[in-house]
């Protein structure tokens, strides 16, 4: 992989696309929750008759038979629904990851989907896992998450405005201000400052024992990351955050710096190279987008999936500094 370069996925940037030649029909397939600890049920009520399965994200769902694989394989689980009536499906020997619920009918045909993290249990000492980014939703604000192994929630006698510190710059650490909003949903605690740091070189401090889990009251240790100054904001045409669009169509963009841009299948991962290698085998789309086109709708196309299925498809972009 080039030093000077690193991908930051859609997962953390942008809005998923899905391209279809026609769009079909989808069911909510979760029953509200978004994380269950391991052991627990993920519950699930479908519209229709089939088989409902729960595997890893990076499992093709749109594929029955790699989906039955990874249940065959013991990492993904699967239970017989019936119209109408919940169904649990169990989580025992899950790891710690995020899932997609699917369902299929008896022909093989698939009418739904959901999203749902498995976290660990007490048997697993609370560890912090990822920090997150994604650009402004419907109020505005973008978003950084700070996400656990497991469920959490304020620690007792601690306020989380003076738990979560920034510095930018190479400034000292500060508390956010009042009006920035911190908050915690399952494992991640959310911050949603109330000025952009896009752009900006910050760093992220949580302080130790901000956070305890649900079960144990276990605390967390300090987490801080720097230097977090790699970020760009990416918009698409389409304000969604699920985008249906025709394949062979083109989808419009525009960044706040320098990028190349690659529009590829959800699951693709890897180096530059590879992504280029994708690009030449006709399985992915790249942009190039220069100084005279930055802050500019630029576009990129779908013609890649003209002759294949449904695809769920997100843009990967590659910065260098």
């Amino acid at each position: 992989m080039k030093d000077n370069w690193r991908t930051w996925l859609s997962s953390l940037l942008v809005s998923s696309l899905l391209f279809t030649m026609a769009a079909p029909a989808h069911a909510a397939m979760n029953d509200s929750k978004t994380a269950v600890t391991v052991g627990e049920a993920v519950y699930v009520t479908s519209p229709r008759e089939g088989t409902a399965y729960l595997v890893p994200h990076k499992v093709d769902i749109s594929k029955l038979e790699m989906v039955k694989i990874a249940v065959e394989s013991g990492i993904g689980k699967k239970a017989e629904v019936t119209a109408g009536q919940p169904i649990g499906i169990a989580t025992d020997g899950l790891k710690f990851d995020t899932y997609l619920v699917a369902a299929f009918d008896h022909e093989g045909q698939p009418f739904g989907n959901s999203k749902v993290t498995v976290l660990e249990d007490a048997s697993k000492p609370l560890m912090h896992r990822v920090f997150g980014h994604q650009q402004a939703d419907e109020s505005g604000r973008e978003s950084f998450t700070f996400a656990f192994n497991r469920k959490i929630q304020p620690a007792s006698g601690v306020s989380l405005h003076n738990s979560v510190l920034v510095a930018t710059y190479g400034d000292v650490f500060k508390p956010l201000s009042s009006n920035d909003e911190i908050y915690i949903k399952d494992n991640y605690v959310f911050i949603k400052p109330e000025k952009a740091y896009l752009d900006k070189s910050f760093d992220f401090k949580l302080a130790a024992g901000s956070v305890e889990t649900v079960d144990t009251q276990e605390r967390n240790r300090e987490v801080v990351f720097y230097q977090m100054k790699h970020y760009l904001e990416l918009e698409v045409a389409d304000s969604a955050s699920f985008v249906t669009v025709k394949a062979g169509t083109a989808i419009s963009f525009k960044v706040s710096r320098e990028a190349t841009v690659y529009l590829v299948t959800r699951n693709m991962a890897g180096s530059q190279d590879e992504f280029d290698r994708q690009v030449q085998n006709g399985w992915a789309s790249k942009k190039v987008v220069g100084t005279d086109e930055v802050g500019r709708m630029v576009q990129i196309s779908t013609r890649a999936w003209l002759q294949g299925n449904i695809a769920w498809i997100r843009l990967a972009v590659m910065l260098s500094w």
